[in-house]
């Protein structure tokens, strides 16, 4: 699964039509929110994406760069 960084409050106006990238009160994982240097993170299910059956090139660059810096990555 991938995760969708974008953080959004699901109640207003723009979340409701299914623009939640403009939601007033959102922002990202990291920047806005705290979570993505936890171990573990909680994100909701509709953050969640199926990850397709080719990584392609930049997938790829990203877990061979996440595991020369010691990041355990899981592809299944």
């Amino acid at each position: 699964m991938l995760v969708n960084p974008a953080v959004f409050c699901g109640r207003c106006e723009l979340c409701r039509r299914d623009l939640p990238q403009l939601c007033p009160a959102g922002g990202l994982l990291g920047r806005d929110a705290d979570g993505v240097f936890a171990d573990l993170v909680a994100v909701d299910e509709a953050c969640l994406h199926p990850r397709p059956a080719g990584l392609g090139v930049a997938g790829l660059l990203h877990i061979q760069l996440l595991r020369d810096r010691g990041v355990p990555v899981i592809v299944g």
